[in-house]
């Protein structure tokens, strides 16, 4: 039961992260990969809002990519041993 739950979390998690990269690609290619404006989607963490100071290129291109990576494996993971 405690498997499935956490598998249930890690999925919501892993799409939740895929939706936000997902808008910012959007934002930038409706912007013509302008990267000095700004989307406002930043990786922040928490209620205090803590973000990781990074470039939106770094963000986009590595930040969204690895952070799905690391949540999809996660659930893949677990999935494969509660399934």
């Amino acid at each position: 039961m405690m498997l499935q739950l956490l598998c249930i979390v890690l999925g919501g998690i892993t799409l939740y992260i895929a939706f936000h990269w997902v808008r910012e690609l959007l934002f930038y290619t409706r912007n013509g990969w302008d990267f000095s404006k700004e989307s406002g989607l930043g990786l922040e963490f928490g209620d205090s809002g803590v973000a990781i100071p990074t470039t939106p290129q770094k963000r986009l291109f590595f930040g969204y990519p690895l952070l799905v990576t690391i949540s999809a494996l996660s659930f893949a993971a677990i999935a494969a041993v509660v399934f």
